[in-house]
């Protein structure tokens, strides 16, 4: 019984696993796209609370731990502490979750 018990529940976790998705575009300030509707430049940055993914034109927005994950990727990130590298405001992002009604349940985000 016991071992009945593991096997289905390692088989769940692979499945939650098997469900998550990546998505690669050009890490935005969610709440200033929100509020510009879309009309002007709204790139992350350092000081960026809330998160959002523009997907081949499709925004998502980041979950609250996907928030959390990309304002610490953001500023850990290294070109911004190498002074030779020249800063783009365009900061690119590859973020692994599943997505549901227009939101990522982000597992990880990586930022480039």
């Amino acid at each position: 019984m016991r071992r009945t018990l593991s096997l289905m529940t390692l088989a769940g976790v692979f499945s939650v696993l098997a469900l998550a998705e990546n998505y690669s575009g050009k890490l935005l300030d969610a709440s200033c796209y929100d509020q510009q509707k879309k009309e002007a430049s709204c790139d992350a940055s350092s000081a960026t609370a809330t998160f959002a993914i523009d997907v081949s034109g499709k925004v998502l927005k980041l979950d609250q731990s996907g928030n959390t994950k990309a304002a610490t990727a953001l500023k850990n990130r290294a070109d911004r502490t190498d002074p030779t590298k020249q800063q783009s405001k365009e900061v690119m992002a590859q973020v692994t979750g599943s997505e549901k009604g227009g939101t990522i349940a982000v597992d990880s985000i990586d930022i480039q």
